[in-house]
């Protein structure tokens, strides 16, 4: 028998609890008008019937495999899937998300002619209660000579999460590490920052063809005890000021710096009152945040209301006594 032919792309899926969810996910995959691919879905442990579903429905279509591994959370599922994956290009999908027959098809069309080290799609926000669409320009950038406009058209935040995104094996192999299982929040952020700085070509592109649902569910609004959130913070922190000081580029210190007030406001502060911490625990976490991170929040964070113009004020002036009973009574009335 000859060599088993490598597929053109590899296509990672990680799923955890999600029997309702993968019917649709492998269907669409199966209707890929682009045909050389491969399927590898990661099991991370779930404890419903994912996995017997899973391969109820890939039967004997032999571009889908699945693996099943003890829970390591998404970053530990996606590193299996890079490490199980065969092809030059991998791409992801999350198991609740919709991609349409051409999502690996409007990749293969950007890398089939010339060299690429990273393809971006656009894409679609879908909620119960509205559709959000996320698009980019089509342009090509060299990086990292051309990192000031591409973060002047992109909006980090916006476009880190690893789905929509055609990444190199060859690139990855030069990272240090792949996604960080050490952080639950920001882990998207880090690795995108960690895999920019070893691309040399950049494509965008406008296409559409990725549906990202938003619920209550998403990771990105599952709030976690302060010592998890603490964490992610670090790595998030670490990694936006790392990159920004070695490439100098005002677009993303000025995102960099959004970001990071609003992950302190909108991730932090909440933490601290969600996990039974003492009110010493919160003293010490209050003070762990340094000078100059509070200032990033005074000069970067636009308050929405009166209450968190109070709050605010009270960070500034380090006045933790009052901020702790101002948090405390705002908790008791969401509460309510």
């Amino acid at each position: 028998m000859g060599n088993k032919k490598v597929p053109a792309i590899t296509v990672i899926v990680p799923i955890y609890n999600a029997s309702r969810d993968v019917e649709k996910c492998v269907d669409a995959l199966k209707r890929q008008h682009f045909v050389d691919y491969e399927v590898i879905i990661i099991d991370d442990g779930s404890s419903d019937d994912s996995y017997e579903k899973c391969k109820r429905l890939i039967n004997d279509d032999l571009r889908f495999k699945i693996i099943r591994q003890e829970n390591r959370g998404a970053g530990g599922a996606r590193n299996r899937g890079i490490e199980e994956a065969q092809s030059d290009f991998l791409c992801f999908v999350d198991v609740d998300d919709f991609v349409d027959e051409d999502y690996l098809r409007n990749f293969f069309l950007q890398i089939e002619q010339r060299e690429v080290d990273l393809v971006m799609q656009s894409y679609q926000m879908v909620s119960s209660k509205e559709k959000k669409l996320k698009k980019l320009k089509d342009r090509e950038y060299h990086v990292p000579n051309d990192f000031d406009a591409f973060f002047t058209d992109v909006e980090i935040l916006g476009f880190c999460a690893p789905f929509c995104k055609l990444f190199r094996r060859s690139v990855l192999r030069e990272m240090e590490f792949f996604f960080n299982t050490f952080a639950t929040c920001g882990e998207d952020y880090d690795f995108f920052l960690r895999y920019l700085a070893c691309c040399k070509v950049v494509l965008c592109n406008s296409a559409v063809s990725y549906y990202y649902k938003i619920h209550s569910e998403s990771l990105s609004r599952r709030r976690h005890a302060f010592v998890t959130e603490w964490n992610s913070f670090l790595v998030f922190y670490e990694t936006s000021t790392n990159f920004s000081q070695k490439y100098n580029v005002p677009h993303l210190i000025l995102q960099m710096n959004n970001n990071i007030a609003y992950f302190i406001v909108a991730r932090l502060w909440p933490s601290l009152y969600g996990g039974g911490l003492s009110r010493l625990e919160r003293k010490t976490a209050f003070y762990r945040i340094t000078e100059e991170q509070v200032k990033i929040v005074n000069d970067f964070y636009t308050s929405t209301n009166v209450v968190e113009k109070v709050l605010l004020f009270l960070w500034k002036h380090r006045l933790f006594g009052i901020f702790d009973s101002f948090m405390i009574i705002i908790k008791r009335v969401m509460n309510r």
